[in-house]
């Protein structure tokens, strides 16, 4: 029996939470009052080795972490509301996926 050790390359998860709160606050813009707090999270076999103000932690943490902000900023009838909003903006097949990245790239190209 062989341990594998896979390395990945991904892109800064930091920054492309960035640009997920920025499209969130405008999808959500009619909803001042909202604290969006993120948080990136990676499966336990992930070496995390990152010293950063944003909350980054392992998925078996979620729920600890999330209770660090435990203020109550909406009514649960606006949450749902907002949740019934982004399942509809929700990536749901590969081709809409694919498209999403190609548009992510193109864009990154622009500005490059």
């Amino acid at each position: 029996m062989y341990a594998v050790i896979r390395k990945e390359k991904l892109h800064n998860p930091i920054k492309q939470k960035y640009g997920h709160i920025q499209v969130l606050k405008h999808v959500l813009c009619d909803f001042l009052d909202i604290n969006l707090i993120s948080i990136v999270t990676f499966t336990t076999k992930a070496d995390l080795k990152v010293k950063t103000k944003s909350d980054v932690t392992y998925t078996v943490r979620i729920p600890r972490t999330i209770k660090k902000y435990s203020i109550k900023s909406i009514d649960d009838s606006t949450k749902e509301y907002i949740y019934r909003k982004l399942l509809l903006l929700n990536i749901d097949s590969k081709e809409n996926r694919e498209a999403h990245v190609q548009g992510i790239k193109n864009e990154l190209n622009r500005n490059a």
